[in-house]
Order: structure tokens, then sequence, then C-alpha cells
């Protein structure tokens, strides 16, 4: 977006509009060159499944960086299982949330 691109331009070029977007993410990375991908996709994959520290995850990539040329490993492509476990609730939680939906008027 050419608008954003102007807000991106500070002057001190350490700042961007997409630095808002740090307090919000369980893990931001700025890309600048394209082989930072090899570390930094696998580190934002890990922050979306891991089930103690879920959270959204921001990978900034300047418009420069799209148009850079680079040969990712071809291991890098291979399709990838992610399995995690999930931590089963407390029976107690699970009851008070039972009596919670039972008194409800309007339950949904």
């Amino acid at each position: 977006d050419p608008v954003l691109q102007q807000l991106e331009d500070t002057g001190d070029g350490s700042v961007s509009v997409n630095d808002a977007f740090k307090p919000l993410s369980r893990y931001f990375d700025r890309i600048v060159y394209p082989e930072q991908l090899l570390t930094a996709l696998p580190r934002a994959i890990a922050a979306l499944t891991d089930p103690a520290a879920c959270g959204p995850v921001t990978l900034s990539l300047p418009q420069d960086v799209q148009t850079m040329a680079y040969d990712y490993p071809e291991e890098f492509f291979t399709p990838r299982t992610v399995r995690f476990r999930a931590v089963p609730p407390v029976e107690q939680e699970l009851e008070e949330a039972a009596a919670l939906l039972k008194e409800a008027k309007q339950p949904l």
C-alpha cells in the first residue's frame, strides 16, 4: 500500500508502521534478508503451536525484500506435520461451566 510505505519513511530507518504489531504479537520479526525466513518461519510456527505460550505472530516482509531472490534449500519446502498436546481441562472447571450454562436464561 503506497500510503503505508510513505508512513514507513521515518528518516531513522529502524522504525516502521509494522512496529505497532510488536506489543500485540507473541512473536515478531522484521525480515530484512530473504534467508532470515529459514529461522523466523520455524520460530513463528513454534509460537503458534506452543500450548503454553500460543499467540499471534507477525512476520514483517517489506516490499523490497519480497523482490529479492534467494536459493532456499529444498528441505525448507518439504511438508511437515506439527503436533502439540492440548492440556485437558480441570474437572471442577468443567462442572462449574456446565452449571453456569444450565442456569443461564440465554446460554448462547
